[in-house]
């Protein structure tokens, strides 16, 4: 296996996968994607505030607008628009938020399962 150059590396940056999820709440199907290094992070972070007791707003509709994208993974919502996503019925955002957290492995995790659950009580 060859040694990938900076720029090698940079050329991935916009490569996300995606699944198509689904969603009969909402009447169709919809795009996960992978995220972001920053947006994994942030993820983290808003999981860790749970994890230690704290009451995150639209925790479920932010990690859904990071997820949420179209078939190329471009996302569909911006971070000033989870308010948006947060006047939608719970379950289909909790179904988005679900597959968004396998598909990047971000449930793995004991401690982050644990985090998503007590959000569950927190909210």
């Amino acid at each position: 296996m060859s040694t990938l150059s900076k720029e090698e590396i940079l050329q991935g940056a916009g490569m996300f996968k995606t699944v198509e999820l689904e969603v009969s709440d909402l009447g169709g199907s919809v795009f996960i994607r992978e995220v972001t290094a920053k947006e994994y992070d942030r993820i983290q972070s808003l999981c860790g505030r749970i994890g230690a007791g704290e009451h995150v707003k639209l925790f479920r509709a932010e990690c859904c607008a990071y997820f949420l994208s179209d078939a190329d993974g471009k996302r569909l919502f911006g971070d000033n628009q989870f308010e948006l996503l947060g006047r939608l019925n719970a379950a289909p955002i909790d179904a988005i938020m679900q597959a968004g957290f396998k598909l990047n492995r971000l449930a793995d995790s004991d401690i982050m399962e644990q985090e998503v659950k007590n959000s569950e009580t927190a909210q």
